[in-house]
């Protein structure tokens, strides 16, 4: 198997992971920043909506694990390749350590530097947002470089007994 095939198939089942565990913890946020969060909601909505604010909050409250686990299945897919195509690159002796550096710079580019427009919840929210995309994002390289390293184990030729009397 190769190190792209590998890494995708890692990627998949990682970023599944990585989903479940966002999808869970923005569920308990959302819940925790209600009042803000229905706040914003009203504000953006138009007199003649066809929705209410609390039913667009509960259809986000109740959809949201479900959203994060195909996201996580479709970026941790797409993230996968992109760890199986610079796995040699990346530092690191064993693939769990390259996975957690690689999580970790997955963490800065689509957590920190993406997450500041989340200011508009307030600090709070922002703080608790990067706390759990670092937890996910170690987690999603761990489990990922754990699993690539046995599929890549997989692959290892098997020596040939009989290659040395067959010349």
């Amino acid at each position: 198997m190769s190190k792209l095939t590998s890494g995708g198939k890692s990627g998949i089942i990682a970023g599944v992971l990585y989903g479940a565990i966002m999808g869970v913890n923005y569920h308990f946020i959302l819940v925790y920043h209600k009042s803000v969060i229905m706040q914003i909601i009203t504000n953006s909505l138009t007199p003649n909506s066809t929705f209410t604010a609390d039913q667009l909050y509960n259809a986000t409250l109740y959809g949201i694990i479900i959203v994060f686990i195909i996201l996580g299945l479709i970026v941790g897919a797409i993230l996968g390749l992109i760890f199986g195509a610079v796995y040699d690159r990346i530092p690191g002796k064993k693939a769990t350590m390259r996975g957690l550096v690689f999580g970790l710079i997955i963490w800065v580019i689509l957590d920190v530097l993406l997450n500041f427009r989340d200011l508009v919840y307030g600090v709070l929210y922002l703080i608790q947002s990067l706390g759990i995309g670092l937890v996910a994002s170690l987690v999603y390289g761990y489990v990922m470089g754990l699993i690539f390293e046995r599929y890549m184990k997989r692959e290892e030729p098997i020596e040939d007994p009989f290659a040395d009397i067959m010349g």
